[in-house]
């Protein structure tokens, strides 16, 4: 419940701006595994409108291969685009994911959550920015 707080928070209409991408190049690499259950990113701070892409590499920690069986976000602000292949033990996959800030300021929490053949718990990836 706190979370959909966290999340509604700051969804007061800000000022229209030109739409600015922010892609980040920076190599990413988390854990997906049995025991891991969430990670964050902090996107830092954005300007109202802009917009941010980013590919994130996941490493599969188990002793099985790991298929993405699903992926659903908070927010429409956010979406999320996946491999559909299994990742081998100790190799890497990737997800994509966009967030649009236009519309938001002041501090934003969004979630991934990523269903995959590891069990009934979904792999949650929190995603925090502060949109001025």
């Amino acid at each position: 419940m706190l979370w959909a707080v966290l999340c509604m928070s700051g969804c007061r209409h800000a000022t229209p701006s030109t739409p600015k991408v922010i892609s980040d190049t920076t190599q990413r690499v988390l854990s997906l595994g049995q025991t891991s259950v969430s990670d964050t990113i902090d996107l830092g701070r954005l300007h109202a409108g802009e917009v941010v892409r980013m590919t994130v590499n996941l490493r599969n920690d188990a002793s099985r291969p790991v298929l993405i069986l699903a992926a659903t976000t908070s927010c429409g602000c956010t979406s999320v685009e996946y491999e559909r292949h299994p990742i081998a033990p100790s190799h890497t996959g990737s997800i994509s994911f966009t967030f649009d800030s236009k519309g938001f300021y002041g501090y934003q929490l969004k979630q991934i959550r990523l269903r995959t053949s590891l069990g009934t718990a979904p792999y949650t990836l929190w995603l925090t920015a502060e949109v001025e």
